[in-house]
């Protein structure tokens, strides 16, 4: 595990304990952004390759609270059968998928500029946002209560653009942490 702080690698259980540890003591609207950045240290991953998703109950649908640009892009039923958030919930237990660019779902969101076009390209079209190749999906808890997910992936033009394969060890690792950034969300 990467250290929450550019220092040396450290266990996931001293991880986890540091991260409980700031998000209890940061304001509440700064809890998304270090729980991303967490993430992000914790797989080598880039800001959009980390998402969450609450419940809403009323509405039966997951729905995205980061990326925040995400947040106004819809809801996923959690009924829907191609999607691997709904899944997640439904299933009650975490998921991993390294061939996901090859697995049936909904893409809607990928299609979704999450950075700032590129200034000065010579060209009127904007790149096309990188594709999810290989992505895992957690739960998030409150209590005994599952309120959302989280998920992390990698992107690339393909599968090998996008690194190396989620391991097993990797998927046990997020949904430890995931019991930490569930109680703080």
């Amino acid at each position: 595990m990467q250290a929450l702080s550019q220092g040396p690698i450290m266990k996931l259980s001293d991880f986890c304990k540091t991260l409980d540890g700031k998000l209890a003591s940061s304001p509440a609207d700064t809890t998304l952004r270090l729980s991303a950045l967490a993430l992000q240290q914790a797989f080598k991953v880039s800001e959009d390759e980390v998402a969450f998703m609450k419940i809403d109950p009323q509405a039966e649908c997951l729905y995205f609270v980061w990326p925040a640009k995400l947040g106004k892009a819809g809801c996923i039923p959690l009924k829907t059968r191609d999607s691997l958030a709904a899944a997640t919930v439904r299933d009650n237990r975490p998921q991993l998928n390294n061939r996901f660019s090859a697995t049936y779902h909904a893409s809607v969101f990928e299609q979704i500029r999450l950075d700032a076009p590129a200034k000065g390209k010579e060209t009127d079209e904007p790149a096309r946002p990188k594709i999810i190749q290989k992505i895992m999906s957690v739960p998030l808890f409150k209590a005994e209560t599952v309120v959302g997910v989280a998920q992390v992936s990698r992107k690339g033009n393909d599968a090998n653009a996008a690194g190396g394969d989620f391991t097993p060890a990797e998927l046990d690792a997020l949904s430890e942490i995931a019991k930490v950034i569930g109680s703080h969300i």
